[in-house]
């Protein structure tokens, strides 16, 4: 695990993943959520972290609720 409890397996994929891919798409949940904590957190919105970057650029992702 990371420093932000997201697998480092995950920070791998997403070098080299695409939408679609199951572990890109995990990838991309987790950025959704990192920026959702961090607006929690703080009262503002993420614009500058890694995981804003990937929300900006491919869309949030949620994760499914069950």
């Amino acid at each position: 695990m990371s420093g932000n409890g997201i697998p480092i397996e995950l920070w791998i994929d997403a070098q080299d993943g695409k939408p679609g891919d199951p572990a890109f798409e995990e990838w991309l949940k987790c950025c959704t959520e990192a920026v959702d904590d961090y607006e929690a957190m703080t009262g503002k919105k993420d614009r500058d972290s890694v995981f804003a970057e990937y929300v900006r650029k491919y869309g949030r992702r949620e994760k499914n609720i069950q």
